[in-house]
């Protein structure tokens, strides 16, 4: 038993690894509400974190964020960090947190569940530097809970969700039709969910695989 949830894991995996590579071929589609809420919870919070199913967009939405922060001015010092650049201990992220220096500033950080002791890294990084904190990761449910109890007030969650119809319709440069309805109401509104065409031996293969990750 533990060796078939072990293959059905390395099986998730794969197929998130393969959509990641192929995922730049969906058109990237605005989704303001998003930026938005990002920018209310800054006036009031240090901590943001994209919280949200897995591949529902919250890789895609730290990047729209990045690039927001590039056009303020004066300019913002970013540094952005993902799952590539093997930080997983909260000392790891402490060394690079002091290339931030001094000035505007921004931390960004996806893949953050993966990063032992962060919720200790994240203080020592708030204390030493006038920085707001963007997050995201896989389990953002646990993120959520342990950032909670370490920063309370100081972290805001903003919900990241599937597609909406009309974002899905966008981002695979769709017509409305009951074909595409049918095929939304299969790819659940996720957004590597469309990249396989509807119904081959592909597209059931990965929505099955998708749907035991949930269980």
């Amino acid at each position: 038993m533990i060796l078939l949830y072990f293959i059905n894991y390395i099986c998730n995996e794969l197929v998130f690894l393969f959509f990641v590579c192929y995922n730049r071929h969906m058109k990237q589609i605005s989704r303001p509400q998003y930026l938005k809420s990002v920018s209310e919870a800054r006036k009031n919070h240090r901590i943001i974190l994209l919280s949200g199913m897995h591949g529902s967009g919250k890789t895609a939405q730290m990047a729209a964020i990045v690039k927001l922060l590039k056009e303020e001015r004066p300019p913002v010092r970013i540094l952005n960090l993902g799952t590539v650049d093997g930080i997983t201990t909260g000392r790891d992220l402490v060394r690079q947190a002091h290339s931030l220096g001094v000035g505007p500033s921004a931390l960004c950080i996806d893949g953050a569940d993966g990063i032992a002791d962060l919720a200790r890294a994240l203080g020592e990084i708030l204390e030493g530097f006038s920085v707001p904190v963007f997050l995201t990761g896989k389990n953002t449910a646990f993120l959520e809970a342990s950032l909670t109890d370490a920063f309370g007030g100081e972290l805001a969650v903003i919900r990241i969700h599937p597609l909406s119809y009309r974002e899905f319709l966008e981002a695979h440069d769709l017509a409305d039709s009951r074909q595409t309805l049918e095929f939304y109401a299969a790819a659940g509104g996720l957004p590597e969910g469309g990249l396989l065409p509807h119904g081959s031996e592909g597209f059931r293969s990965y929505h099955l695989m998708r749907a035991d990750s949930f269980l």
